[in-house]
């Protein structure tokens, strides 16, 4: 039996930290990074499958030129993946001290280490290494996000503060059938993939106007909901729907809109993996006075989960209407047939990080589910 000391000795040494070679790829390793990928989020899919939508999701025109993938490997062995993760440019906006602006920001995804390197710190070294890259070779880029669940200590370790996440869940009862309301046909259009793009100017100029009016001392951010971003999202939503829609697809509505003049509209994915509904973006012309309105769209989109065979609808960071919104499906239909919860979010949670680390107190406005990509 081999003594602790000569376990000590034959035990080869790995790569010291700083000698782990980081780049960004476009070769091969793209397929590594996504096969690596698919044995944490592929299911129920097979990876063939999921290959396939991702694939097609990065050289979709709605990511061109934004997209970039990051491996970090062993030195000497570029195929040898250790880490990796995704990244996507995103236009924001802006307001602090300065004055309102539009700016670039960085969203941070499919995180994944081999299970041959975990418990090693390996993402942490990738994470760093890219906001290393970020601080000195992207000086266009204000902060980057990265959405995480479990792993928020890591996150914040490294400079990303998780922000507020709250979500509201619409519950349905699996045995009730929902039906298009009644009686308000002429007060809504329900949106099919090209109808979203006609909505998205209007709600940037929105976004800008209510942003500038930020005067609180802290620095105010959001995502800017463009065209690009929403189709994106949709175009995600239907490769999954290909593969586990169960039929459903040729009948799919992406989205709503409620009311002509002062109108309350917005889209959503159908994530068949999870079944439910989640709602991309939500815009309400007016922040409050419009409660039944969102309660209308709500009701559309609970009629669009049960056709599909879903269970729930999902928004992220509920405006104050809109949980007034949803609280008003319960009094219409009795908790037997929907329940409303409102909770913190514990899955997805944005963390931002300032550029060079700096250290700002930020408020992110607007988190729905666009946000994440």
């Amino acid at each position: 039996m081999a003594t602790a000391l000569e376990e000590k000795v034959e035990r080869p040494k790995g790569p010291k930290p700083e000698d782990l070679v980081f780049e960004r790829v476009m070769d091969d390793r793209v397929t590594t990074h996504f096969e690596n990928n698919a044995q944490a989020w592929a299911s129920p899919l097979s990876t063939p499958a999921y290959l396939d939508i991702q694939h097609k999701l990065c050289t979709s025109e709605t990511v061109k030129k934004r997209i970039s993938f990051w491996v970090l490997h062993l030195p000497g062995n570029p195929t040898a993946v250790m880490s990796s993760c995704t990244t996507y440019v995103r236009d924001a906006l802006m307001m602090d001290s300065n004055g309102p602006r539009s700016v670039k920001a960085v969203v941070i995804s499919d995180i994944f280490t081999h299970s041959e390197y975990r418990m090693r710190g390996i993402a942490k070294q990738l994470l760093k290494r890219l906001q290393d890259h970020m601080d000195e070779s992207m000086p266009e880029i204000e902060f980057s996000l990265v959405f995480g669940s479990w792993d928020l200590d890591m996150y914040q370790g490294l400079g990303w503060e998780p922000l507020r996440a709250t979500q509201m869940r619409l519950m349905i009862n699996p045995d009730y059938e929902c039906k298009i309301p009644e009686g308000v046909s002429s007060n809504f259009k329900l949106l099919g993939f090209r109808d979203v793009a006609e909505l998205v100017d209007g709600d940037i100029n929105i976004c800008k106007l209510r942003l500038s009016a930020c005067r609180d001392g802290k620095t105010h951010v959001q995502l800017v909901p463009t065209d690009p971003l929403a189709r994106w999202h949709l175009i995600r939503s239907r490769l999954f729907s290909q593969y586990l829609g169960r039929g459903t697809m040729a009948s799919q509505k992406h989205g709503a809109l409620v009311g002509i003049d002062i109108p309350v509209w917005g889209w959503w994915v159908h994530d068949f993996q999870r079944r439910r509904l989640v709602i991309g973006r939500l815009f309400e012309s007016r922040k409050s006075t419009q409660e039944v309105e969102v309660s209308l769209f709500l009701e559309l989109a609970m009629w669009e989960a049960r056709k599909c065979g879903l269970r729930e609808v999902v928004i992220w960071d509920p405006s104050p209407q809109c949980i007034l919104g949803g609280n008003g499906l319960v009094a219409l239909y009795d908790k037997d047939v929907v329940l409303t919860v409102l909770e913190k979010r514990l899955e997805r949670v944005p963390c931002l990080r300032w550029r060079m680390g700096e250290k700002r107190e930020v408020v992110l406005r607007e988190g729905q589910f666009y946000s994440w990509s």
